[in-house]
């Protein structure tokens, strides 16, 4: 953390709240504390933001009224994410591309048509890191970058999967009316 501090790393913070999500970028690092707080396990970081505010009136009191509301607050809470160091030899995806399929990380490579169904094939990748809206996978031959893979909902395509393969596998076959991807 004190590297990214000196070496001036790019931060990116995402605010949520009544149901929105902010994200603002291009900020820099002005402080860490120098402790974690044992209760929350967060440590404290400071970042220098640029704030505007909102100018309105209130009509219908007796004499009108005058408010000044800031959109970012002073302690307001926030997810910073900063660039600690470069990984090279990665490729970097939205959290949908990709899913667990017990221990094992898959996405789905578009494979083409064939007569009137999608066909996309499960690719197992190795995750190096992951947060809420990005996984980095290792650019290790298993997916090349500019492969078209399904970019969300990797999920529901793996239990589309499994779905099918459980009525094909108890002997049933595909019934009337299901529908296959």
């Amino acid at each position: 953390m004190v590297h990214a501090l000196t070496s001036k790393s790019r931060v990116t913070a995402t605010f949520e709240g009544n149901g929105n999500r902010e994200t603002v970028g291009n900020l820099f690092l002005r402080s860490i504390d120098n402790r974690i707080d044992t209760a929350s396990g967060i440590l404290f970081c400071y970042v220098d933001l640029k704030n505007h505010f909102t100018d309105y009136e209130v009509n219908g009191e007796s004499k009108p009224r005058r408010y000044i509301q800031w959109h970012f607050k002073p302690g307001q809470r926030c997810e910073l994410n900063i660039e600690v160091e470069p990984l090279p030899n990665c490729i970097v995806l939205p959290a949908g591309a990709v899913a667990k399929d017990f221990q094992e990380m898959c996405v789905f490579e578009w494979v083409g048509n064939e007569e009137d169904k999608q066909i996309w094939r499960k690719k197992p990748v190795h995750v190096i890191y992951q947060t809420r809206d990005t996984v980095v996978i290792a650019n290790d031959g298993s997916l090349f970058p500019g492969a078209k893979i399904a970019m969300r909902g990797a999920g529901f395509i793996l239990a589309a999967l499994e779905s099918t393969s459980h009525k094909t596998s108890s002997g049933g076959g595909i019934q009337h009316g299901d529908h296959v991807h």
